[in-house]
């Protein structure tokens, strides 16, 4: 089976802020696409989008959501405010992500209604000290594994294989102005990012580079994907030879 161990926070670059909400201090400015296929990193200087994700729920893995950050505030040193500290050093904190489902929105509110935890949670971060000025590249399971298989099983009972329907996964980043952060007084919101995320049986799993083009009789490995994930990229046994 695949193995699903990937780092929350890939590449991770300096950020800052000024006053948190109303002055946008930390924007997501894209989902950045994957630099190398196969390779689970993240450049935080990347200016090409990933216009959407792609999970193949036949392997029943989560999918890894790639974003970039960036500070929006000028830069404040300790001497302009007589604390000893820069004051709009931030730390990350956590993401807060909602599943929604337009093609068929009464399969994210069965699940809802089954566990609300499957299509909307929390996904703490590690908690850097990030200085102003720069960018962040960070990693965030947008669909756990629990989820992956309950959209699974829910997909196919209605749907069947041949579904192919797309999840939007709706993220807001959270951090704290470091040395105030007492309560919601150093809290900083990133206005919510939406990023689509096309969900199908099959569609990135490949033969092709084995031989004959014949899968392995009782193959259960499988390489490919991104970040340990059957995600964005084909997915093939792992007795056979990479994809070109």
């Amino acid at each position: 089976m695949m193995k699903f161990n990937f780092p929350l926070i890939a590449t991770l670059a300096v950020l800052g802020t000024a006053c948190a909400d109303n002055q946008e201090s930390l924007i997501v400015l894209l989902a950045p696409a994957w630099d190398t296929p196969g390779e689970c990193l993240i450049q935080a200087s990347s200016e090409i989008s990933l216009p959407y994700g792609i999970l193949d729920l036949s392997y029943g893995t989560p999918y890894a959501m790639p974003a970039i950050l960036l500070n929006n505030a000028a830069e404040q040193g300790a001497n302009d405010n007589n604390s000893g500290v820069v004051s709009n050093e931030i730390q990350l904190l956590d993401a807060d992500v909602d599943l929604t489902m337009a093609q068929a929105p009464d399969i994210i509110d069965d699940l809802r209604a089954t566990n609300g935890g499957l299509v909307s949670f929390n996904v703490p971060l590690s908690q850097n000290s990030l200085l102003p000025g720069a960018s962040a590249g960070v990693l965030v399971e947008v669909i756990p594994q629990q989820t992956s298989a309950a959209l699974a099983d829910a997909i196919m009972a209605q749907f069947g294989p041949e579904a192919k329907l797309t999840v939007e996964a709706h993220v807001q980043f959270h951090a704290s102005r470091s040395g105030n952060n007492i309560g919601k007084l150093g809290g900083i919101d990133a206005r919510e990012f939406s990023f689509p995320i096309s969900v199908c049986f099959g569609c990135l799993g490949s033969c092709a580079t084995c031989p004959a083009a014949m899968c392995p009789v009782g193959n259960s490995e499988w390489a490919g994907g991104i970040c340990g994930n059957a995600q964005d990229f084909t997915v093939y046994p792992a007795a056979c030879d990479p994809p070109g």
